[in-house]
């Protein structure tokens, strides 16, 4: 997990390390680690605002500190982290407790996916539900993605594989009516989860935005995941900024597997202030891991 950031930063600290050992480290030579450490970030493709947010605030941590010569890659590195965590650790959403908790009240629990073309949502909607069955949960999929006649056969691909009902209308409904349908289903057939699909709109597709407010009007979703790739660089940004205006609750970072780098995950949590959900890698339905700040900076560290 973000080995292109792990192998950049540990070969940083090395250096930093040796120029420690063999000299008291100057001010300027503290000036071109940060200088370093800024670049590593943004070829890693974090945002530009969270960059500076890291590297001033680790400065700050280090100001007016007696750091001993032998110490100094131990405080610098915990400089780093610190501001890494600070930016990735946001609270946890346990998604299992809200599901009991909406059931409780005599309700099923409503997830809705949200992103762009392309970034997955399907599939993930796919792979969400095969761990909330595996947690014994009852699920049905809502086809809010009528836009697309392959989204609407796709999901229901995934439904009979994981022998889970879709409720689908035809190509071209209203999708506010397909998953509010969907709803109404759970509700007669005691389910607990409604997971529902929407439209990837594009950058100049206003239309399809207004569409997911009104989605989201008429239905009252109790979870907002956007989907977004981890390959987008800084894109993501873009993304992450348009998808705010309908409300984002947690974020599935895709691709993981492919791109090496952290950008993406200090992007999204930066600007969206929401927690990374889950980290997504591969085609198979297990291939989705719970994202943990805490365990993914000890292995980045560990050196």
């Amino acid at each position: 997990m973000f080995d292109f950031f792990k192998k950049k930063i540990t070969e940083t600290f090395k250096t930093i390390k040796k120029t420690a050992i063999e000299h008291k480290i100057t001010q300027k030579q503290l000036d071109d680690f940060f200088y370093k450490i800024e670049l590593i970030l943004l070829e890693n493709n974090a945002s530009y605002d969270a960059t500076n947010e890291i590297i001033n605030n680790a400065k700050k941590q280090l100001i007016d500190k007696n750091i001993n010569i032998f110490k100094t890659k131990y405080f610098l590195e915990n400089a780093i982290k610190n501001c890494l965590f600070d930016i990735l650790n946001k609270d946890k959403i346990n998604i299992i407790e809200k599901i009991k908790q909406a059931n409780n009240n005599g309700r099923p629990y409503v997830i809705l996916f949200l992103g762009f073309n392309g970034t997955g949502k399907t599939t993930n909607l796919a792979k969400l539900g095969y761990l909330l069955k595996q947690n014994n949960f009852k699920c049905v999929f809502a086809a809010g993605d009528s836009f697309r006649y392959a989204a609407i056969e796709q999901l229901k691909k995934h439904g009979g594989n994981l022998n889970i009902p879709v409720i689908a209308h035809k190509y071209g409904a209203d999708s506010a009516a397909v998953i509010f349908d969907a709803k109404k289903y759970a509700v007669s057939h005691n389910l607990n989860v409604v997971l529902c699909d929407t439209a990837g709109r594009v950058h100049t597709d206003k239309n399809l935005l207004e569409e997911l407010k009104k989605i989201i009007r008429v239905n009252n979703p109790d979870l907002n995941i956007l989907v977004a790739e981890a390959i987008t660089g800084s894109d993501i940004e873009n993304q992450v900024k348009q998808f705010s205006e309908v409300g984002i609750d947690g974020t599935i970072l895709t691709k993981t597997d492919i791109d090496k780098k952290i950008g993406s995950a200090i992007s999204v949590c930066y600007i969206s202030k929401r927690p990374i959900l889950y980290l997504s890698f591969g085609q198979k339905y297990t291939d989705l891991i719970e994202f943990d700040a805490k365990k993914a900076l000890e292995n980045i560290f560990k050196f």
